[in-house]
């Protein structure tokens, strides 16, 4: 998968699914065990090794807004797939506003203290971050966000 910039002006392309071949196109697919009812979904973009921060790159498509995706859970299934999210990536010196602009719209799942965010991020890689709010007696509540494998950008 390539990561594209925003001024190449073309689509960031369609993230492949795990298990995805030239011949089978799949797309990341979650299954939320032992609910069926509605709940909320987000996706959004991690740092490859812990801690996962909020990384710089944005999540585009259908749904994204702020870097991430978010939509309302089917009732009816337990399994959610994700077509047409693309990564688009950010230049080096957009990378301070980019995670600040993270943590505004409170884009940070494994709630990284501040003084873990800086430092270096690796630009080539992600993981896909998905977090799932399900209806309980109280209102939603979120279950623990769970991580794809990482994704890795084939810029040559």
């Amino acid at each position: 998968m390539r990561f594209r910039y925003k001024c190449e002006g073309r689509s960031a392309g369609s993230i492949p699914g795990e298990r995805s071949t030239e011949s089978a196109k799949t797309h990341p697919t979650i299954r939320v065990n032992n609910y069926r009812g509605p709940g909320r979904v987000r996706v959004s973009l991690v740092t490859k090794d812990p801690p996962h921060r909020p990384h710089p790159h944005e999540l585009v498509g259908k749904d994204c807004r702020d870097g991430f995706y978010e939509a309302e859970l089917s009732p009816e299934r337990n399994i959610h797939s994700f077509q047409n999210l693309g990564i688009q990536c950010v230049k080096k010196r957009e990378l301070e506003a980019a995670v600040a602009e993270r943590i505004r719209t409170n884009n940070n799942p494994f709630n990284v203290p501040a003084e873990q965010r800086g430092g270096e991020y690796d630009l080539a890689a992600v993981r896909l971050c998905f977090q799932v709010w399900v209806r309980g007696p109280g209102g939603l509540r979120p279950l623990p966000p769970v991580l794809s494998q990482p994704i890795y950008d084939n810029r040559e």
